[in-house]
């Protein structure tokens, strides 16, 4: 990685500086992780920075803050995801049961996609990295479409004629949408935005990533791993 390259991930990730109101960013509770899991200052996490050798590796959002930030060596694969975010759901525990509709009329429950992958994307309109995410989705989705055996809702917050409406002006992103969905995020304990999870065929939780980027990586090998 280049100097350049350096220095603009740098600004992105570490300054606490005047930017987008919108953008979730460092602030003075934000913890800082190097590549062995220890915390260290945000000084130190600069420094290693500026060497080249290290990567941001994964980050945790919450509202408009960054809670959490790591490094990764710059040669290093990513991490598998082993833990939830949230104890309500933990991994190859059953998920919580729901039926609901979309905004197409189709009515989607987790008894009838039993024995399909389910994966399942938290989001609202106003969410900047929510819509920022979505290329990446589609074009996961996209990949699945014609396979029978993995299905994509999405959870979000609006009521569907203004579903409808931004999904008439920007277009759709390959996931069913289900309006006014704040209860179901209750259950699943959503705290933050976007929030991705994967549902396997057992109806147990398998994957579980809040915030954007980094999550369609991971996405992908949850998905992969279940085939």
């Amino acid at each position: 990685m280049n100097k350049i390259a350096l220095l603009t991930l740098l600004i992105i990730c570490i300054s606490i500086v005047e930017s987008s109101a919108q953008k979730p960013k460092v602030n003075n509770s934000t913890v800082f992780i190097d590549s062995n899991g220890k915390s260290i200052s945000k000084n130190e996490f600069r420094d290693k920075l500026k060497t080249g050798q290290y990567v941001v590796g994964d980050y945790k959002v919450s509202g408009l803050s960054i809670t959490e930030i790591s490094l990764r060596g710059i040669n290093e694969p990513e991490k598998e995801k082993l833990q939830s975010n949230s104890p309500k759901r933990q991994y190859h525990t059953q998920a919580p049961s729901f039926t609901t509709t979309d905004i197409n009329g189709i009515t989607y429950s987790t008894d009838q996609l039993k024995g399909k992958i389910i994966v399942v994307n938290f989001w609202f309109i106003k969410c900047p990295f929510c819509i920022e995410e979505m290329p990446e989705l589609k074009r996961l989705a996209e990949k699945y479409k014609s396979d029978p055996t993995i299905v994509f809702i999405s959870f979000a917050r609006e009521k569907v004629d203004k579903l409808k409406k931004y999904v008439q002006e920007k277009g759709d992103f390959g996931f069913a949408i289900i309006p006014q969905t704040e209860q179901i995020a209750t259950q699943y304990d959503i705290n933050s935005y976007p929030t991705t999870i994967v549902i396997n065929q057992k109806g147990e939780f398998v994957y579980d990533f809040e915030g954007y980027p980094g999550n369609i990586s991971g996405l992908e090998k949850a998905i992969y791993k279940l085939k």
